[in-house]
């Protein structure tokens, strides 16, 4: 089964032109190979993938963020015999939401105005007068994300933004998004993309 969402993004028409074929022959681009990944832990491992955030690449060439979770399905026997997968996009209106919610307002400018420095979770629960739980609670209720995955996400825009700068080194751009070590950077950039910098900049940006 596949919704009309999933189908307008792999650019296809109706319900027979998923059903039947593979992870790779839908998704024709590197991130296939990560799905084929996930879709195993879950359905030869039994393991659920839960609020996974993740930067997909559509077949319209579109960018779009989202929240990923993949459950297994049992029968009777407790075997896993399926799989159910939930993708819910991030509204990219930040800012609008972000206006009616002043202590998460705050957090966020200093979260862009600290991209290049190390940022300490419960440093940001003290900026907004929140208990580290509370924080998490709220950035989960509005903005549909955990902290964490907040700061992620604003480097790995700001990570985007900066590969379209061709007199950038890929080393550069990882000290100005706040990692010092430049292979985890690179393994970041992977997990969220599936490509390397390199690679996302090569098929994306040239």
């Amino acid at each position: 089964l596949a919704n009309k969402t999933l189908l307008k993004r792999c650019k296809l028409s109706q319900h027979s032109d998923i059903v039947g074929f593979t992870t790779e022959q839908v998704f024709s681009h590197q991130q296939s190979k990560d799905y084929i990944l996930q879709d195993m832990k879950v359905l030869r491992d039994g393991k659920s993938i839960v609020d996974n955030l993740e930067l997909h690449s559509y077949a319209s060439g579109q960018l779009g963020w989202c929240i990923t979770n993949k459950l297994p399905i049992y029968n009777s026997s407790q075997q896993v015999v399926a799989m159910v997968g939930i993708s819910v996009d991030i509204d990219e209106d930040n800012e609008r939401i972000l206006r009616k919610h002043a202590r998460l307002a705050e957090v966020a400018q200093f979260v862009r105005g600290n991209l290049d420095q190390k940022i300490n979770i419960a440093e940001l629960a003290e900026l907004a007068h929140l208990s580290l739980s509370q924080l998490e609670r709220t950035f989960k209720a509005v903005l549909n994300m955990s902290p964490l995955q907040f700061v992620q996400k604003l480097r790995l825009e700001y990570a985007v933004k900066l590969l379209a700068m061709p007199e950038m080194s890929v080393t550069q751009i990882s000290l100005n998004c706040g990692y010092s070590d430049h292979s985890a950077f690179s393994r970041q950039f992977k997990q969220f993309t599936g490509l390397s910098p390199s690679q996302f900049r090569q098929t994306h940006l040239s």
